[in-house]
């Protein structure tokens, strides 16, 4: 975290951090407005020209904090939504993953079997199937990783898993 603090004065904590957190700050706030609840920052709106200067630091300060909050704990949230940590509420949703994956390569090893069919029999295989497999293949690589044993419990985390995994292996 401490090399991280550099980067609070540069462009990229403008637009990934600061900007996002003003912008949920004002939503935010329009929700309450809109259900007739005391607003976060209504004591701060501007009554007159000279308190604009004011209200605008304020929220400049608050947008700023948030959006050093929102850096320092970047990671971790990233790992929860990748399903890592041995408390996550999301693991108890992995057998889906498992579901979706084993699916999948039973779909892949059918149009193979089908595919050496072809082959056994001296046939051309069809190129709707040819397409089909491509299609499947494709989702596969770029859906998951190679091993049922690389899977976590959330569709984002093995995504992110799948590229680092194909990389290690070709």
């Amino acid at each position: 975290m401490i090399n991280k603090i550099p980067d609070i004065f540069e462009r990229n904590f403008f637009i990934g951090y600061f900007l996002p957190t003003g912008v949920a700050i004002l939503i935010f706030d329009l929700i309450l407005r809109a259900f007739n609840l005391p607003s976060v920052l209504e004591r701060f709106y501007p009554q007159n020209s000279s308190d604009i200067l004011i209200t605008t630091t304020f929220f400049s300060l608050i947008s700023w904090i948030g959006g050093i909050v929102f850096l320092s704990i970047n990671r971790e949230l990233v790992r929860i939504f990748e399903g890592y940590g041995q408390f996550n509420p999301v693991r108890l949703l992995a057998f889906m993953e498992r579901y979706y994956f084993r699916k999948l390569k039973i779909q892949i090893d059918t149009i193979n079997r089908q595919y050496l069919k072809f082959v056994e029999e001296g046939k051309n295989y069809p190129a709707d199937l040819n397409q089909r497999r491509n299609q499947l293949m494709q989702k596969a690589v770029t859906r998951f990783p190679a091993k049922e044993q690389w899977l976590l419990p959330t569709a984002f985390g093995n995504v992110i898993r799948a590229f680092e995994t194909y990389s290690y292996l070709f």
